[in-house]
């Protein structure tokens, strides 16, 4: 998990001195000569102090990292691996978080709660999770301030539900019995305002939010089903590089939003609507992309069956002379060379390797004449 310091605010009376006296926190600028307190920090603010061979304060003074520094890091310094309670300022949700505690004091601080519970590991996936602003009900402005905190202030179905009694009528997500889930974004990164056509734009012109979240996995159906305008999920893979293996699109060519909402309705095996652009398709299981695909007898099949198995860039020769030497490939995108285009090889077949040589990355192939 990636936790920004700047995000954690210090849990009321975690962390104390050998007496009990419970410690304040303190921002990475107040840490110097004789202060007091607890400062959260990542592993490169950290590594300074790791080869100090003095204390800094005669009171109570330690560094606590967002990661758990690795013992050959440690330096000359007192560090004690530990979990540790914080609040996610963003959601103001309590935390536990792995790190290590990094003395710098005459007397040592101690965490409060030594029998703090070992946090149970569960299953992720990544997103990415689009916002577009000609669906969206909330106001941009405000989208503009924050728009992580905007979505979970405005859509409960972004919230964990707490209510031991609740019968799961309620709109938020219910994790299963023995999944331990306190909040439904684990993490988000990357966020980026853009254009519907491509490209970066400031966020008070952008016509689309975009970032990356990681959710427990069994919360993937769960916001496929989440009804709010202009938000759309996508699984990707575990690193956000590319589509989730398990999920595919079947498109929905010249369809509007109203009419892709209808094919979702009437069309088995079909779990969401995906968007891309102004263009709109049917998500729906790898296993199950065929049987959609065949129920819709104007899906684009292009992008909704056929998997690029080779990425192929020719520079200055004609489409024929493509298909000569890479049989089954189709046009992908125009490349920035002049001349150039770019093709997509559909099915790996034998052809002439004399006709190519390997880049420096394996998966291009590129002709030499």
């Amino acid at each position: 998990m990636h936790v920004d310091p700047l995000q954690l605010q210090l849990a009321p009376g975690s962390f104390t001195t050998q007496s009990g006296t419970p410690l304040g926190q303190l921002s990475y600028q107040e840490v110097q000569s004789q202060a007091t307190g607890i400062c959260f920090v990542s592993l490169g603010q950290a590594a300074p102090f790791l080869q100090e061979t003095r204390n800094l304060s005669v009171d109570a003074l330690a560094l606590v990292t967002t990661a758990e520094l690795s013992p050959d890091a440690t330096g000359v310094a007192r560090v004690t691996s530990l979990r540790f309670p914080a609040i996610f300022a963003p959601t103001q949700e309590a935390i536990l978080i792995a790190g290590s505690l990094i003395q710098l004091g005459d007397e040592e601080v101690q965490l409060a709660a030594t029998d703090i519970a070992e946090v149970e590991h569960i299953s992720t996936i990544v997103c990415r999770m689009s916002l577009y602003r000609d669906e969206c009900k909330i106001s941009w402005e405000q989208l503009v301030e924050a728009p992580i905190r905007a979505l979970l202030q405005k859509v409960p179905e972004l919230m964990v539900c707490r209510a031991p009694s609740c019968d799961q009528s309620c709109p938020a997500f219910h994790a299963a019995v023995d999944e331990v889930v306190d909040h439904l974004f684990l993490d988000v990164w990357a966020r980026q305002w853009c254009r519907l056509t491509g490209g970066k734009a400031k966020a008070t012109e952008a016509e689309l939010f975009q970032a990356f979240v990681r959710v427990p996995s069994s919360a993937v159906q769960h916001l496929f089903r989440i009804g709010f305008p202009g938000r759309y999920f996508e699984p990707r893979a575990a690193d956000g590089s590319g589509p989730h293996c398990s999920w595919a699109v079947v498109w929905l060519p010249g369809q509007s939003a109203s009419q892709a909402l209808h094919s979702l309705k009437t069309t088995q095996k079909a779990v969401a609507l995906t968007r891309l652009g102004n263009k709109y398709g049917l998500r729906t299981k790898e296993a199950d992309e065929q049987a959609v695909f065949e129920a819709l007898p104007h899906a684009l099949r292009l992008f909704g069956m056929v998997r690029p198995t080779i990425l192929v860039q020719v520079l200055a020769l004609p489409f024929p002379s493509v298909l000569a030497i890479l049989p089954d490939c189709g046009p992908r995108s125009p490349t920035s060379q002049p001349g150039g285009r770019e093709y997509t090889v559909f099915q790996k077949r034998s052809f002439q390797q004399s006709h190519c040589r390997h880049a420096s990355n394996s998966s291009v192939i590129m002709p030499d004449r």
